[in-house]
């Protein structure tokens, strides 16, 4: 084609856009099926307009000229099916749960990705299975976590416990007496209704049948104090089958009603943490005459013995590293002098550090190892007859093994077997150290906060608060009559003993097995390379 031509044809489209040359109308699909429709209507009826047709015509004429809506849909047939399949309504909740984590590999789920089954036995995997059974989680949704929006405020690890363990997920409430005969009725209606039009459903992609645990259609012009007070008794009866399920070391404590976009993670302001262990683990201790000059940075190791350097090289199972602390005291009972030199050793934690040395998994240049802690204490308790103390931790989140090797470098230092400057040198290096991790016996999660989600909701009248004013009891109950027994068993067992055994072995170490006066000297060169 030449310019001209060209030029001609553009010419020609953008009149036609001006109006000038006004483009043909197309009979949309719909409007040529539905003429075709009515040809053959007339055809089966001799060729006369059927009287449906005739009304129709009638009472458009009647009706007025369609509106634009009414123009976009004419030609399609609205289909009378009867009522649509409803399903059983999942509510957004907030569970409180307390449990035992002795006999559990952590909180978290593990499944083996093939075969979608549990590779250990965990709280999740059980509490899931619990749930199932009573008809909160369908059986679409039952493996599938994800599916009904699961959250928990915190992952707790091998062995630690929790006196309000909070989880959010979707949950089937169990409908009462009354609601369910409400529900029969209404499924003897909705089923003859059904019975004449299940063709019509098919073919629509319905089954042409109905829900038994259909919601009873009368809540949707219910105030909100109405339906609040029916999911209330719904709850209190889903609590009591949940608990005759659950196994004797967990117990679901309360349910709140919670909005859509609730997670128990995200919204979780602060949590609080306990750490409960005996008194004699304060038993000061000394290093031996043969390490001290070595331990206090003034000597060497001595020649008899091997090189802790070699100790990285030694597999076998036999092998221990030598004995630098003598044995500690039994049967010690600490003073309230001891108890307040501990509590200030752990303040030394307290406000926002870099805790790259209490964890693990973690890279020395992600960003995710500073944290807060708010505030720490400690307090005495009395448990079956044995004296423990108790470190309760508020801060606003805790890394992996956080708190568990917070304790064991606090101990440490107050028994002697590290170096009192210790805990500040290790918040402020990036050189890996070797920290005790305490047994997780002896921690639980004592409470989560969610007071900013709880100022959202002033003058909310389908959500409740995530407060324990009506459940302190509750928890407060199972936190000494289940897990305070827990440790003070473990305690009787040895847990504590044999980790105090494992300090004597080697107390505070870095990454190269090298005593904390080694250490503190790579520290002071490292501090004289950054100053030139």
């Amino acid at each position: 084609m030449t310019s001209d031509s060209s030029s001609v044809a553009s010419g020609s489209r953008r009149a036609a856009k001006r109006g000038k040359y006004p483009r043909a109308k197309r009979t949309p699909w719909w409007m040529k099926k539905k003429q075709e429709e009515r040809m053959k209507r007339k055809a089966n009826s001799g060729g006369d307009e059927p009287q449906a047709d005739q009304e129709e015509e009638q009472q458009k004429e009647e009706d007025g000229p369609p509106s634009k809506r009414q123009k976009k849909w004419q030609g399609f047939q609205k289909v009378e099916v009867g009522p649509s399949r409803p399903r059983w309504r999942k509510f957004p909740m907030a569970l409180v749960l307390g449990y035992v984590g002795t006999e559990y590999h952590g909180l978290q789920k593990q499944v083996d990705a093939s075969t979608n089954t549990e590779r250990v036995r965990t709280i999740e995997g059980v509490l899931e299975k619990c749930l199932h059974e009573c008809e909160g989680i369908a059986d679409d949704d039952f493996g599938y976590l994800q599916k009904i929006k699961w959250t928990r405020v915190g992952r707790t690890d091998k062995g630690v416990h929790a006196a309000c363990q909070v989880v959010g997920l979707l949950l089937r409430l169990p409908l009462t007496d009354e609601e369910k005969a409400e529900r029969d009725e209404r499924y003897r209606k909705h089923k003859e209704l059904a019975d004449g039009v299940s063709d019509e459903r098919t073919k629509n992609g319905g089954d042409g049948q109905v829900d038994e645990q259909a919601e009873p259609e009368e809540e949707q012009n219910e105030s909100n104090e109405t339906k609040m007070a029916r999911i209330a008794v719904r709850k209190e009866l889903f609590l009591k089958r949940l608990n005759d399920k659950l196994p004797p070391d967990m117990k679901a404590l309360g349910l709140f009603k919670v909005t859509k976009g609730f997670d128990a993670r995200v919204q979780c302001l602060r949590r609080r943490y306990m750490y409960v262990f005996p008194g004699y683990a304060l038993a000061p201790v000394t290093v031996k005459s043969t390490y001290r000059a070595a331990y206090e940075g003034t000597g060497d190791l001595p020649a008899a013995q091997n090189d802790l350097d070699d100790a990285q090289d030694e597999t076998e199972d036999s092998y221990k590293p030598p004995v630098w602390i003598d044995n500690t005291q039994e049967n010690f009972e600490p003073t309230d002098e001891d108890v307040a030199r501990f509590e200030r050793i752990m303040k030394e934690y307290e406000g926002t550090h870099d805790f790259y040395n209490f964890t693990s998994r973690i890279e020395a240049s992600d960003p995710s190892t500073k944290r807060y802690i708010e505030k720490i204490s400690v307090h005495r308790e009395t448990i079956e007859g044995q004296s423990f103390l108790c470190v309760t931790l508020v801060g606003q989140s805790f890394l992996l093994n956080q708190i568990r090797k917070l304790i064991g470098l606090a101990l440490e230092v107050i028994r002697g077997s590290a170096a009192s400057d210790s805990i500040r040198l290790s918040l402020s290096t990036k050189t890996k150290m070797f920290i005790h991790l305490a047994p997780g016996e002896g921690l639980f999660l004592e409470r989560a906060f969610y007071e900013g989600y709880n100022r959202r909701l002033v003058g909310e009248g389908t959500s409740e608060p995530v407060q324990w004013e009506n459940l302190e009891p509750a928890i407060e109950a199972f936190k000494r009559d289940t897990i305070f027994k827990e440790i003070a068993k473990a305690a009787r067992d040895g847990a504590w003993h044999h980790w105090l055994e494992e300090i004597n072995w080697h107390p505070f170490f870095s990454e190269n097995y090298g005593p904390v006066s080694s250490m503190r000297s790579r520290q002071r060169e490292a501090d004289k390379g950054n100053d030139k």
